[in-house]
Protein backbone atom coordinates (compact mmCIF):
# COMPACT_ATOMS: atom_id res chain seq x y z
CA UNK A 1 0.00 0.00 0.00
CA UNK A 2 3.22 2.44 0.83
CA UNK A 3 4.55 1.81 -2.42
CA UNK A 4 1.03 2.48 -4.17
CA UNK A 5 0.94 6.16 -1.90
CA UNK A 6 4.68 6.42 -3.17
CA UNK A 7 3.72 6.04 -7.02
CA UNK A 8 0.73 8.40 -6.81
CA UNK A 9 2.93 11.20 -4.93
CA UNK A 10 5.74 10.31 -7.17
CA UNK A 11 3.06 11.12 -10.47
CA UNK A 12 1.40 14.10 -8.42
CA UNK A 13 5.36 16.02 -7.96
CA UNK A 14 6.07 15.20 -11.97
CA UNK A 15 2.60 16.40 -13.13
CA UNK A 16 2.81 19.49 -11.25
CA UNK A 17 6.35 19.99 -12.73
CA UNK A 18 5.40 19.32 -15.95
CA UNK A 19 2.51 22.26 -15.25
CA UNK A 20 4.79 24.71 -14.15
CA UNK A 21 6.36 25.39 -17.32
CA UNK A 22 3.27 25.64 -19.44
CA UNK A 23 1.50 28.20 -17.20
CA UNK A 24 4.50 30.55 -17.55
CA UNK A 25 4.46 29.99 -21.16
CA UNK A 26 0.55 30.86 -21.08
CA UNK A 27 0.94 34.12 -19.38
CA UNK A 28 3.83 35.23 -21.37
CA UNK A 29 1.64 34.64 -24.37
CA UNK A 30 -0.74 36.29 -22.83
CA UNK A 31 1.53 39.41 -22.19
CA UNK A 32 3.12 39.53 -26.03
CA UNK A 33 -0.59 39.70 -27.11
CA UNK A 34 -1.77 42.48 -24.62
CA UNK A 35 1.70 44.14 -25.87
CA UNK A 36 0.73 43.67 -29.37
CA UNK A 37 -2.70 44.65 -29.39
CA UNK A 38 -1.31 47.84 -27.29
CA UNK A 39 1.14 48.74 -29.68
CA UNK A 40 -1.43 48.55 -33.12
CA UNK A 41 -4.09 50.56 -31.03
CA UNK A 42 -1.03 53.04 -30.38
CA UNK A 43 -0.07 52.81 -34.12
CA UNK A 44 -3.84 53.05 -35.08
CA UNK A 45 -4.36 56.04 -33.16
CA UNK A 46 -1.07 57.94 -34.22
CA UNK A 47 -1.31 57.17 -38.29
CA UNK A 48 -5.08 58.67 -38.00
CA UNK A 49 -3.28 61.71 -36.34
CA UNK A 50 0.34 62.00 -38.33
CA UNK A 51 -0.88 64.60 -40.94
CA UNK A 52 -1.88 66.90 -38.45
CA UNK A 53 0.95 66.00 -36.34
CA UNK A 54 3.64 66.75 -38.82
CA UNK A 55 1.79 69.86 -39.88
CA UNK A 56 2.24 71.01 -36.41
CA UNK A 57 6.04 69.81 -36.39
CA UNK A 58 5.30 67.74 -33.05
CA UNK A 59 7.90 66.52 -30.46
CA UNK A 60 7.33 63.35 -30.35
CA UNK A 61 9.22 62.54 -27.18
CA UNK A 62 6.95 65.44 -25.36
CA UNK A 63 3.79 63.88 -27.79
CA UNK A 64 4.19 60.28 -26.24
CA UNK A 65 4.47 61.66 -22.40
CA UNK A 66 1.25 63.47 -23.04
CA UNK A 67 -0.13 60.31 -24.10
CA UNK A 68 1.04 58.30 -20.77
CA UNK A 69 -0.11 61.23 -18.77
CA UNK A 70 -3.42 61.49 -19.81
CA UNK A 71 -3.99 57.34 -19.45
CA UNK A 72 -2.57 57.61 -16.32
CA UNK A 73 -4.46 60.42 -15.12
CA UNK A 74 -1.64 63.22 -14.69
CA UNK A 75 -0.63 66.30 -15.96
CA UNK A 76 2.17 68.75 -15.93
CA UNK A 77 -0.10 71.63 -16.85
CA UNK A 78 -3.64 73.15 -15.61
CA UNK A 79 -6.50 73.04 -17.94
CA UNK A 80 -6.34 76.87 -18.06
CA UNK A 81 -2.75 76.77 -19.19
CA UNK A 82 -3.17 73.77 -22.08
CA UNK A 83 -6.07 76.09 -23.11
CA UNK A 84 -3.83 79.05 -23.94
CA UNK A 85 -1.41 77.02 -25.26
CA UNK A 86 -3.66 75.36 -27.54
CA UNK A 87 -4.96 78.57 -28.29
CA UNK A 88 -1.40 79.90 -29.16
CA UNK A 89 -0.52 77.49 -31.63
CA UNK A 90 2.45 75.54 -32.66
CA UNK A 91 5.64 78.13 -32.11
CA UNK A 92 6.42 77.83 -36.07
CA UNK A 93 2.95 79.15 -37.00
CA UNK A 94 3.12 82.05 -34.41
CA UNK A 95 5.75 83.45 -36.45
CA UNK A 96 4.10 82.81 -39.72
CA UNK A 97 0.41 84.89 -38.05
CA UNK A 98 2.82 87.68 -37.09
CA UNK A 99 3.98 87.72 -40.03
CA UNK A 100 0.85 87.78 -42.14
CA UNK A 101 -0.63 90.16 -39.50
CA UNK A 102 2.33 92.99 -40.42
CA UNK A 103 1.63 92.29 -44.29
CA UNK A 104 -2.03 92.91 -44.02
CA UNK A 105 -1.65 96.45 -41.58
CA UNK A 106 0.81 97.59 -44.41
CA UNK A 107 -1.72 96.27 -47.43
CA UNK A 108 -4.69 98.24 -46.03
CA UNK A 109 -2.78 100.75 -45.12
CA UNK A 110 -2.03 101.31 -48.33
CA UNK A 111 -4.89 100.85 -49.94
CA UNK A 112 -7.27 102.97 -47.64
CA UNK A 113 -4.63 106.11 -49.58
CA UNK A 114 -6.22 105.21 -52.85
CA UNK A 115 -8.04 106.95 -55.29
CA UNK A 116 -11.76 106.79 -54.57
CA UNK A 117 -11.52 104.25 -51.51
CA UNK A 118 -13.88 105.17 -48.76
CA UNK A 119 -13.43 102.67 -45.57
CA UNK A 120 -16.36 101.63 -43.07
CA UNK A 121 -16.46 101.93 -39.52
CA UNK A 122 -15.89 98.02 -39.65
CA UNK A 123 -12.35 98.52 -41.35
CA UNK A 124 -14.39 97.68 -44.82
CA UNK A 125 -13.06 99.06 -47.69
CA UNK A 126 -14.55 99.53 -51.08
CA UNK A 127 -14.49 101.92 -54.38
CA UNK A 128 -17.10 102.64 -57.27
CA UNK A 129 -16.43 101.12 -60.58
CA UNK A 130 -20.28 101.83 -61.74
CA UNK A 131 -23.33 102.92 -60.49
CA UNK A 132 -26.87 102.09 -60.62
CA UNK A 133 -29.59 104.01 -60.28
CA UNK A 134 -29.91 106.84 -57.84
CA UNK A 135 -33.65 105.91 -56.82
CA UNK A 136 -32.49 102.13 -56.02
CA UNK A 137 -33.36 100.28 -52.61
CA UNK A 138 -30.20 99.03 -50.57
CA UNK A 139 -31.34 95.66 -49.69
CA UNK A 140 -31.68 94.33 -45.85
CA UNK A 141 -29.92 91.53 -44.21
CA UNK A 142 -33.45 89.50 -44.11
CA UNK A 143 -33.27 90.04 -48.29
CA UNK A 144 -31.87 87.48 -50.96
CA UNK A 145 -30.14 89.06 -53.91
CA UNK A 146 -28.71 88.14 -57.18
CA UNK A 147 -24.95 89.23 -57.54
CA UNK A 148 -22.13 89.00 -60.30
CA UNK A 149 -18.44 88.61 -58.48
CA UNK A 150 -15.02 87.91 -58.86
CA UNK A 151 -12.51 87.32 -55.47
CA UNK A 152 -9.00 87.51 -56.02
CA UNK A 153 -6.41 87.42 -52.79
CA UNK A 154 -4.14 89.82 -52.24
CA UNK A 155 -1.11 88.40 -54.72
CA UNK A 156 -4.02 88.69 -57.36
CA UNK A 157 -4.66 84.75 -57.43
CA UNK A 158 -8.49 84.40 -58.28
CA UNK A 159 -10.46 81.95 -56.01
CA UNK A 160 -13.44 82.11 -57.14
CA UNK A 161 -15.53 83.47 -59.71
CA UNK A 162 -20.06 83.48 -60.84
CA UNK A 163 -18.31 85.84 -64.07
CA UNK A 164 -16.44 82.83 -65.18
CA UNK A 165 -19.40 80.49 -64.20
CA UNK A 166 -21.63 82.03 -66.61
CA UNK A 167 -24.03 82.83 -64.03
CA UNK A 168 -24.97 85.02 -61.19
CA UNK A 169 -25.16 83.41 -57.25
CA UNK A 170 -28.03 84.09 -55.47
CA UNK A 171 -28.09 84.13 -51.55
CA UNK A 172 -29.75 85.68 -48.32
CA UNK A 173 -27.68 89.06 -47.57
CA UNK A 174 -27.47 87.23 -43.54
CA UNK A 175 -25.76 84.23 -44.93
CA UNK A 176 -22.59 85.19 -45.71
CA UNK A 177 -19.07 86.30 -44.52
CA UNK A 178 -19.71 89.22 -42.67
CA UNK A 179 -17.94 91.76 -45.26
CA UNK A 180 -20.31 90.44 -47.85
CA UNK A 181 -23.50 91.27 -45.53
CA UNK A 182 -21.52 94.82 -44.56
CA UNK A 183 -21.13 95.89 -48.11
CA UNK A 184 -24.30 94.87 -49.71
CA UNK A 185 -26.61 96.64 -47.51
CA UNK A 186 -24.33 100.08 -48.84
CA UNK A 187 -25.00 98.95 -52.57
CA UNK A 188 -28.00 99.45 -54.68
CA UNK A 189 -28.58 97.91 -57.55
CA UNK A 190 -26.65 97.99 -60.60
CA UNK A 191 -23.99 99.17 -58.52
CA UNK A 192 -20.50 97.40 -59.18
CA UNK A 193 -17.56 98.01 -56.55
CA UNK A 194 -14.10 97.00 -56.09
CA UNK A 195 -14.15 95.75 -52.75
CA UNK A 196 -11.43 95.15 -49.77
CA UNK A 197 -12.53 92.98 -46.86
CA UNK A 198 -9.83 92.41 -43.95
CA UNK A 199 -9.16 88.75 -42.92
CA UNK A 200 -12.04 89.11 -39.54
CA UNK A 201 -14.78 90.40 -42.02
CA UNK A 202 -13.71 86.91 -44.70
CA UNK A 203 -12.76 83.53 -43.43
CA UNK A 204 -10.55 84.57 -40.65
CA UNK A 205 -7.66 82.55 -39.04
CA UNK A 206 -9.29 79.03 -40.08
CA UNK A 207 -9.57 80.65 -43.72
CA UNK A 208 -11.76 78.38 -46.43
CA UNK A 209 -10.31 75.24 -47.61
CA UNK A 210 -7.26 74.92 -49.71
CA UNK A 211 -7.83 78.19 -51.63
CA UNK A 212 -8.24 80.93 -48.93
CA UNK A 213 -5.42 80.05 -46.40
CA UNK A 214 -5.45 81.63 -42.57
CA UNK A 215 -5.88 85.29 -42.05
CA UNK A 216 -6.43 86.38 -45.97
CA UNK A 217 -7.67 89.66 -47.19
CA UNK A 218 -9.99 89.17 -49.76
CA UNK A 219 -10.60 91.13 -52.99
CA UNK A 220 -14.13 91.17 -54.75
CA UNK A 221 -15.34 93.06 -57.93
CA UNK A 222 -19.26 92.44 -56.58
CA UNK A 223 -22.10 93.52 -58.69
CA UNK A 224 -26.00 93.91 -57.50
CA UNK A 225 -27.91 92.92 -60.28
CA UNK A 226 -31.10 92.49 -58.25
CA UNK A 227 -33.01 92.10 -54.66
CA UNK A 228 -35.29 88.78 -55.19
CA UNK A 229 -39.02 89.01 -54.54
Amino acid sequence: MKTVFRSIAIASVASVAFMAPAHADEKADIAKATADYSYVQGFLIANRLKGSLAKDKIDNKAFATGVNDALTSKSKFTEEQMKKIITAGPVHLRAEKEKKKMENTAYLAAHKKKDGVKTTASGLMYSIIKSGPADGKSPSASDTVIVHYTGTLTNGKKFDSSVDRGSPATFPVNRVIPGWTEVLQLMKPGDKWAVVIPSDLGYGARGAGGLIGPNEILRFDVELIEIKK
